[in-house]
């Protein structure tokens, strides 16, 4: 089986795979994908969505979590902490082989 984590942010957002049989487990890949941040937020989740879906489909993805991400009320930047939520949401869809789960983060 192999995982794929996620840890969201809308600058950089980090990845690694891992593939394990249960007792044995093998780092694959990590990385982070980077986006400009002179560049407009739906053009940065976009890059993040398209370079996602080609690991998933180029590592042959069976599950992936990511950290659970919690809103703050008065954040003007409401967006960037709701937006790891909807890019698994949005990366699931165009992965439709891939379960998805959520850890609680720090």
């Amino acid at each position: 089986m192999r995982i794929l984590g996620i840890d969201p942010g809308s600058g950089t957002t980090g990845y690694g795979i891992i593939e394990t049989d249960g007792s044995q487990h093998t780092a694959v890949l990590c990385g982070a994908i980077k986006t400009n941040p002179r560049q407009p937020f739906h053009e940065r989740l976009l890059k993040i969505h398209t370079d996602l879906c080609a690991i998933v489909a180029r590592e042959k993805v069976d599950i992936m979590g990511s950290r659970k991400c919690f809103m703050l009320p008065t954040c003007s930047r409401l967006s960037a902490w709701a937006m790891p939520g909807g890019l698994r949401c949005w990366l699931l869809r165009s992965s439709e082989s891939v379960s998805s789960n959520t850890h609680p983060g720090n």
